[in-house]
Formats: C-alpha cells, structure tokens, sequence
C-alpha cells in the first residue's frame, strides 16, 4: 500500500505536465476564492462527429458515461485501485479508498436539467444543447460544505461544417455551486499555503481526470460513427 500512495502522489505529479501541455481541443480553467473559500473550474473540448447521428442516440450514449461518473473515478489507470463506490442508497453513491474505508466524497443522484446556465452556454458557443446532468456533491472528506456544490455536464452540437457530414460537438465540465474543498480549510480568508496546496494537488488531480472523462466521452461518441 505505501508503494500505491507514493504511485498516487507521482500520478498528481504526471497530472500536472498532462494536463498542462495537453492538446488545444481541451481548455480548463480553475481557481479557488480565498475570501469564501469556494472552488470552481470548468473544462470545454470540441471535437467532430458525424451529423448524420440522431441527438437521441447521442444523448443516450452521453447520458451513460456521466451517470457513470463516479465509478470512473475508480479506473485503476486513474487511481491505481485506491478508491471503489459504494451505494449507500438509491440518492447517494459513495467514493471511498479501499483501505480504512475513508468516504472522501458523496455524490447524489445525477439529473437531467435544463437551466439558465446551459442556454448561456448555447448561445456563447452558438449550438443546441443534447443533454446537459448535474451530480451533486452531498458530503465527504473532500467537501467541506454539505449538499452545495454540483458537478455539472453539458453536450452541445454546433452547426454542420459547410460541405462536410461532419459537426462540432462541445462538452464542458464544470464545478458550481459552492463547493469548499476542506484542504483549503474553514478559516476566512483563506490560507495562502493551504489554497497554493489545493491547487498542487486536488485541483490538478481533478484536471487530469476530467481531461480522460473527456477522452473517454469523446472516443464512445466516434465508435458510434463507425
């Protein structure tokens, strides 16, 4: 198990020149805010897929990846078999590590939502949104707040390329709400060391791993196009 940490810790580490000097097709900002302590961040990769597919089927296919979200999180090429799910309830589904077992997120069922928020998004990347979930963040070790912050998944189609089948589809990733992650502590402002070790570490990771969820929705969407 020491080897797994070290490994985890080295996998931080890879996440950072990964993501950092990844392809043009995935942007990612994030930050945290040292007065309220709240965490935010949002990702957008655009790729192409056949226009000849039915938003219905692109939907369903989407739908199942985010719905799987946190047993993603779980992949031992991601965490190195650290961390496993656990259905406390039809609601909540836990993420924990393996050994101990420590909870260090509950996420609540995802739902399927049209808000403000997506229609902004539709209209700022001029397309139509396929489907669009949130996953609320309830609880855990990583939450310093309960039942305030979401993780939110939306799919938008652009219009059809001029003289091509094919149309740019965008998916953007974001944190809302008011999600306070507890290695930025609790006191107001925040720390500048625990808020510069929030960014090393949870916020990189976090990073890294929606740039595979991105790859992964991205690759499912283009086998359907074969």
């Amino acid at each position: 198990m020491p080897k797994q940490i070290a490994a985890f810790f080295l996998v931080v580490i890879v996440a950072q020149v990964a993501v950092t000097s990844t392809s043009t097709n995935f942007k990612w900002d994030a930050s945290i805010n040292r007065d309220t302590g709240i965490a935010s961040c949002c990702e957008v990769s655009i790729f192409p897929i056949s226009s000849r597919i039915a938003d219905n089927k692109v939907r369903h296919i989407a739908n199942k990846i985010i719905t799987g979200y946190p047993k993603f999180l779980t992949r031992p090429s991601l965490t190195l078999g650290l961390l496993k799910v656990k259905h406390v309830s039809v609601d909540h589904t836990d993420l924990r590590t393996r050994v101990c077992p420590w909870c260090l997120l509950t996420f609540g069922r995802p739902i399927d939502t049209q808000t403000l928020i997506c229609k902004k998004l539709a209209r700022e990347y001029s397309g139509v949104v396929i489907c669009s979930s949130e996953i609320p963040i309830v609880n855990g070790l990583l939450a310093q707040s309960k039942g305030d912050g979401c993780l939110r998944f939306t799919l938008i189609r652009q219009a059809k390329c001029e003289n091509s089948h094919l149309v740019n589809t965008l998916l953007i990733t974001e944190i809302d709400g008011q999600y306070k992650p507890s290695i930025a502590g609790s006191r107001c402002p925040r720390s500048k060391v625990r808020c510069a070790v929030y960014c090393a570490t949870q916020r990189m990771f976090h990073e890294y791993v929606m740039w595979r969820f991105h790859r992964l929705l991205r690759a499912e969407l283009e086998n359907i196009c074969m």
